[in-house]
């Protein structure tokens, strides 16, 4: 497992990001299958405002049954309403835990405020 991130440009205005991760596992137990995964990540703040887009896509091959891919890609952004105390942030996700079959595909969307505590 690893990742490798960096910062393309930053400035007095803000930030851009890049992210690379990937993994391999052998997982055994009640069935036996080999995983991997490949991700990628894209970040850019602005002020108040921030954004966060990844995507990811694994590859399953049990020893049993058929492989199988799955993927899927998530957004998030995020704005401080009240500077250090509050901030919101809206989420939105698709998974496909089998590309093959259209109709697993799930979304979700989620909206939320945060009240920071500083301790």
């Amino acid at each position: 497992m690893g990742r490798l991130t960096g910062t393309v440009v930053e400035t007095s205005k803000g930030r851009v990001g890049v992210g690379v991760n990937g993994f391999s596992t052998r997982d055994t137990g009640t069935f036996t299958v080999h995983r991997t995964g490949l991700g990628f990540v894209l970040q850019a703040s602005f002020g108040p405002a921030e954004i966060q887009t990844e995507y990811l896509q694994t590859r399953s091959n049990p020893e049993v049954g058929a492989d199988s891919k799955a993927d899927g890609w998530a957004v998030l952004g995020s704005y401080m309403i009240v500077p250090k105390k509050l901030q919101g942030l809206l989420r939105y996700e698709i998974y496909d835990p089998s590309t093959r079959v259209t109709a697993e595909r799930g979304r979700e969307m989620v909206l939320a405020t945060m009240l920071i505590v500083q301790v």
